[in-house]
């Protein structure tokens, strides 16, 4: 187990919910099974880090979930840390790589055009707290300690 899931439950996960065409799947496919369960252990620190509502249920328990006396961990907590840990092989792909270097760079935001894009450096969450279908994942279970800007 590496954290809520093990490296086959995260590529059934992503075949399930990703097109095979999809650049994200498609970098996960090309790891090899000790950089899969590397990536999934970085995603469940991450998700660790953030507040969560309620409490451990057993004292010095060595990860967040469960929590409030359940045995059980919700599939959206373990469907969040496989995003978190496919969110940086989606960043290095096409549009969402540009707006990664942008940040880095410091560049706050940008215009094209009519079109232009803003980026809150003082927003204070992390990275993959930017991408709508973890935020969606973890909104209800998050004691708001996190900003999800």
């Amino acid at each position: 187990m590496t954290g809520y899931v093990t490296a086959a439950e995260a590529d059934g996960y992503i075949a399930a919910e990703y097109l095979g065409s999809d650049p994200g799947r498609i970098a996960w496919e090309k790891l090899d099974g000790t950089q899969k369960e590397a990536k999934l252990m970085s995603a469940c620190v991450k998700l660790d880090s953030l507040d969560f509502v309620g409490a451990a249920s057993s004292p010095g328990q060595p990860l967040a979930w469960p929590r409030n006396g359940s045995d059980e961990v919700p599939p959206a907590i373990k469907h969040a840390q496989i995003e978190i840990a496919l969110f940086p092989l989606r960043e290095d792909t096409g549009d969402t790589k540009m707006r990664a270097q942008l940040r880095a760079g410091g560049v706050k935001s940008f215009s094209v055009g009519n079109l232009s894009e803003s980026y809150d450096a003082g927003c204070g969450s992390p990275d993959f707290m930017g991408d709508p279908k973890i935020r969606g994942l973890l909104a209800k279970y998050l004691s708001g300690g996190h900003s999800t800007c």
